[in-house]
């Protein structure tokens, strides 16, 4: 078993990244872990490399870029979009100056990943959250959390160090489960891909169910949405299919920008249209 730092970030550089979380699901990632915490349970994305395994302790922290980031949209949002989207903007900054930087909450893995071309979605359960998130600042001394990827793999001798810390914000917490040695006991498995009857299907930021889907094939992919077509996108406006391939379909949009979009995801949730 392992122990990682799972390092996220829902606002990218730019005008567009919150948004694509909000009027796609309504939400940012940081309410999706607050949702999780009152739940207990969640599945959240990894690297598809990462190696995460049944069992394994996973330790949720908010990118400390996130807040910086969201600052960086403020004239966007405020000259540009509608009074729910200034609210939705108010809101998640109110969330990322609290969490940006921050361990928010705790988890293990209950299930093996699922993978698509791209990501791996891990189930996981007994999730806890940190009433007084911990600072990077805290911990950066001795455990450095990777900037170039999401996950920080973390050994067991800085593991007991970050729970002291843990427990030293949040003394009312019971961690006693995450207390165990996570390396006694080492256990090598590969991701697998989902079979096609146990794929995971998002239906909103907050509800993640396993369901049969049946997913379309490249050449469908292809029928619906060819090279030269019109396309309309919920979020990003109209544009042009410059290619699709492999139900990767890339897309000029007319605001001067070149999205690569996944087939499946925008049919699923009725994203993406031709006209």
């Amino acid at each position: 078993m392992s122990v990682y730092i799972n390092n996220f970030n829902s606002i990218g550089r730019g005008n567009v990244g919150l948004f694509e979380y909000y009027f796609d699901l309504g939400e940012s990632n940081v309410d999706t872990m607050l949702q999780a915490v009152r739940d207990g349970e969640t599945v959240w994305t990894v690297d598809k490399n990462s190696g995460v395994t049944v069992g394994d302790i996973n330790i949720f922290m908010c990118a400390v870029t996130s807040k910086d980031n969201i600052n960086g949209i403020k004239t966007y949002v405020r000259n540009e979009l509608g009074k729910e989207e200034n609210r939705f903007y108010d809101e998640e900054c109110r969330l990322y100056k609290k969490y940006a930087g921050t361990l928010m909450a705790i988890g293990i893995v209950k299930d093996m990943p699922y993978t698509d071309e791209r990501m791996a979605f891990v189930p996981f359960d007994r999730i806890k959250g940190f009433d007084n998130p911990v600072p990077y600042s805290e911990f950066r001394d001795f455990i450095s959390v990777s900037k170039t990827g999401s996950m920080t793999s973390v050994g067991y001798k800085e593991y007991v160090q970050l729970l002291s810390i843990i427990k030293k914000y949040n003394p009312g917490i019971d961690l006693s489960e995450f207390e165990r040695d996570p390396y006694a006991s080492v256990q090598v498995k590969t991701l697998k891909r989902a079979p096609e009857s146990n794929r995971i299907s998002v239906t909103s930021a907050s509800t993640v169910e396993k369901e049969k889907t049946t997913e379309m094939t490249a050449a469908e992919c292809i029928n619906m949405f060819p090279v030269g077509c019109r396309v309309e996108h919920k979020t990003f406006g109209n544009g042009v299919v410059k290619e699709n391939c492999e139900k990767r379909i890339t897309i000029d949009f007319e605001d001067g920008e070149q999205r690569c979009l996944g087939g499946d995801f925008c049919v699923k949730n009725g994203l993406l249209k031709k006209i």
